[in-house]
């Protein structure tokens, strides 16, 4: 953990003064908590989550981001790639425990959103929809997981009145697909099956 609980109070503090939002970058299971027990809105990451974190989490409506594609697109490559092995080595060795306590939260409740951490090797912008992937290998249904990537992800960022979900007087951010990602959730990444993608209910892509 590199900071105290004081410390990361005041950054949370002056955070809300601003009507911000806060996140923590956190593996550690003393960082998470040091993190939660400030106020922290969310943790990104989270890879070593304990239960004790988990209890924390859920009295406090801190919000998950497990960033599942990060350290697995690491641990999926080697040294043949251009990682360090030092990398290579904390990455393959975090992915266990990753999946096992985000499985816990999950199952205990822990409110959920979607992120990628891209920026890390081989987790690239316009590859999130990995992440619904392997929110669904970890337990989560394929609804749960579009739900989390939409609605959740809305709800944590404050920005629910207008985006996240289709009803009235929000605005019309639609993808139309052609299949079905609730039978098979691996099948939204590929983004040749999206048939018109419409933002602000106008069509900026259409084939």
């Amino acid at each position: 953990a590199q900071f105290t609980v004081d410390e990361l109070r005041a950054a949370v503090e002056e955070a809300k003064k601003r009507g911000a939002i806060s996140a923590a970058h956190a593996h550690g299971a003393s960082g998470i908590k040091n993190a939660v027990e400030a106020g922290i809105d969310s943790i990104e990451h989270g890879y070593f989550l304990d239960e004790e974190g988990i209890e924390m989490m859920l009295e406090r409506g801190t919000v998950l981001v497990a960033t599942s594609a990060a350290v697995r697109n690491v641990a999926a490559k080697g040294v043949e790639h251009g990682l360090l092995e030092s990398v290579h080595r904390k990455a393959s060795e975090a992915v266990e425990s990753h999946v096992e306590s985000f499985t816990r939260a999950y199952k205990a409740g822990v409110k959920l959103a979607m992120g990628t951490d891209s920026g890390v090797p081989f987790t690239n912008h316009g590859n999130n929809l990995d992440e619904l992937v392997y929110l669904v290998e970890m337990g989560l249904t394929p609804m749960e997981a579009i739900q989390v990537a939409t609605l959740e992800s809305a709800r944590l960022l404050r920005l629910d009145d207008r985006l996240g979900s289709l009803q009235e007087g929000k605005l019309a951010d639609i993808v139309v697909f052609d299949g079905d990602p609730l039978a098979d959730i691996a099948e939204i990444r590929d983004h040749h099956r999206f048939k018109w993608v419409i933002k602000d209910g106008e069509p900026v892509v259409r084939r």
